[in-house]
């Protein structure tokens, strides 16, 4: 049985000149094809835009459901030699059976999370292999010695090891290896192995060290990392340590925040851990050689998840997704050094002089560009690859433009020469799904017999896309810049009567509070309304 936590926290020019057909609702889920579409939020999503582009689902090849494919892919790893790109889905992946005696039960067999593994040696992307995992959350890494990769178990609390043998990955003897925060669960108590009531533990993201010796893992639910170290008999957990204040210096660190909820992890050589606290807004750095230390906190302006290091690894880069940025570390004095907007340029030709910039780019991921003159940085919010031309003064780097990517972009990696990119969503524009029900129960009147068996859960209708292209010239670029302005509505300007009407409000309005729904559709909800086009049976 899984186990599942979703965290607190095109045609080318001729498109790019042309009109643009969208595909609207239709009764099933929509075709995840890579074609123009509006998507749930308004925006317009168009991956085959650059110039060279391919885009295509994630199929496992599943036996007895050859057409299925998977959802919410999150993590994507180059090896060190170039020639293999992995993509790490992390979601809802669970299907039932749709017919015979067991229709409405879940298939054991096809729920998982995958592994997609692709042999890139030519540039465009080869399926080889689709390697189930029972839960994943986001870590994957590579070793630097191209044999072996890990993946963090999620909920599972554990670490797969994969290794290489005659070109066919395969998970080793003595792997997973346990993270034992379940073992120190209590169900009596309502201990479930992470921090908190009912709160299981969750290994997120992972690292390896420069010698292929040790990973340390983020523990997300337990404010802490595992240390992983390879023996003589395999890969074993080493250590742990907790990275709150309190825990680490009971006398002065009781009540001060810091280390909780860690994400994702990036060593230097093979002494030093950057982890990142979500909450706490820092990136907590760690001595991970003999007895694990901290060394310092460094505080950050926005919420840090992904890093990656400058292949001289004296620089870390680090996504912050609420404050629209990227955090710029020097690792040889752990100090920030500056901060990189990573939003919409606001030199674009459709913003006028003095314009604010627009906020929620939701940066969630990064990769650097052989040469390190080029930042890659996934914006979830905006369904775009921000392209940062970096300058050896902070403040003068800045976004030469944006790639319109799937809904939702998760992670990015560059091809070994550069010439490439290779991006995954882990969105798709749904559609509706009136035959779900949960737990058994239909929605609506009641008439749908059998209703599991349909697979239309909104999480099990999310398909994940996988985007490559080659790498855009300057010229294009500013072309797709513009494109993505478009999709994201950045590009209507308000009338004058909207703009006197927004000053009035603004003058009048202190607060705006959301109120949202999880993972329900608008009839689930709002169907019963008088107004609008709604289904009052699915209220």
């Amino acid at each position: 049985m899984q186990k599942f936590f979703f965290p607190r926290p095109w045609m080318a020019a001729a498109f790019l000149a042309g009109s643009l057909s969208i595909t609207l609702g239709g009764a099933n889920a929509q075709p995840n094809t890579g074609e123009p579409q509006r998507v749930s939020t308004g925006q317009i999503i168009t991956p085959l835009a650059p110039i060279g582009a391919r885009f295509q689902a994630l199929n496992p090849n599943l036996a007895d459901n050859p057409s299925y494919t998977a959802g919410q892919a999150v993590t994507t790893a180059v090896s060190p030699d170039g020639k293999t790109l992995l993509i790490l889905t992390s979601g809802y992946n669970l299907v039932a059976f749709t017919s015979g005696a067991n229709a409405g039960n879940e298939n054991t067999a096809d729920s998982n999370e995958y592994v997609f593994v692709f042999d890139i040696s030519s540039g465009n992307p080869v399926q080889k292999q689709a390697l189930q995992v029972p839960n994943t959350y986001s870590g994957l890494a590579f070793n630097p010695n191209g044999l072996e990769f890990y993946v963090a178990g999620g909920a599972d609390d554990d670490v797969h090891i994969y290794g290489l043998s005659g070109g066919v990955w395969a998970e080793i003897a003595g792997s997973p290896v346990p993270l034992g925060h379940y073992a120190a669960a209590n169900p009596a108590l309502g201990n479930a192995g992470g921090l908190g009531l009912i709160t299981q533990p969750m290994a997120s993201g992972l690292a390896v060290s420069q010698n292929g010796q040790t990973i340390v893992v983020a523990n997300y639910e337990n404010d802490s990392i595992s240390i992983l170290s390879l023996t003589s008999s395999g890969w074993v957990k080493s250590g742990e340590f907790d990275l709150r204040p309190g825990v680490i210096s009971p006398a002065t660190g009781t009540g001060v925040s810091g280390g909780t909820f860690p994400y994702w992890v990036s060593i230097v050589g093979n002494s030093t851990a950057y982890i990142s606290s979500i909450r706490d807004r820092e990136i907590d750095v760690v001595n991970i050689s003999g007895t694990p230390s901290l060394i310092t906190r460094v505080t950050v302006s926005g919420n840090p998840n992904r890093s990656v290091l400058s292949r001289d690894q004296k620089t870390l880069y680090v996504a912050e997704d609420n404050s629209d940025s990227v955090a710029v570390i020097n690792t040889a004095t752990n100090q920030l050094i500056g901060e990189i907007k990573a939003g919409a340029p606001v030199e674009s030709p459709f913003f006028g002089a003095g314009h604010k910039r627009f906020n929620g780019a939701n940066p969630n991921s990064l990769a650097l560009s052989p040469d390190g003159r080029t930042l890659y940085v996934t914006d979830g919010g905006l369904n775009a690859v921000a392209v940062v031309a970096l300058d050896r003064e902070v403040e003068e780097s800045r976004v030469a433009g944006l790639i319109p990517t799937g809904f939702y972009p998760n992670s990015v990696s560059v091809s070994a020469d550069g010439k490439r990119l290779y991006v995954v969503n882990g969105k798709s524009a749904n559609g509706p799904n009136p035959q779900f029900c949960y737990s058994g129960v239909p929605v609506g009147n009641g008439t749908i017999p059998n209703c599991p068996a349909s697979n239309q859960y909104d999480w099990q209708l999310t398909k994940g896309g996988f985007q490559t292209m080659p790498t855009p010239s300057l010229g294009e670029l500013s072309a797709l810049t513009q494109r993505v302005l478009q999709n994201d509505h950045f590009d209507r300007s308000l009338t004058w009567e909207e703009k006197n009407k927004m000053e009035e409000l603004h003058k009048r309005i202190q607060h705006v509070i959301y109120i949202i729904k999880e993972n329900r559709t608008y009839d689930q909800i709002l169907g019963d309304l008088a107004v609008g086009n709604g289904d009052p049976d699915l209220t």
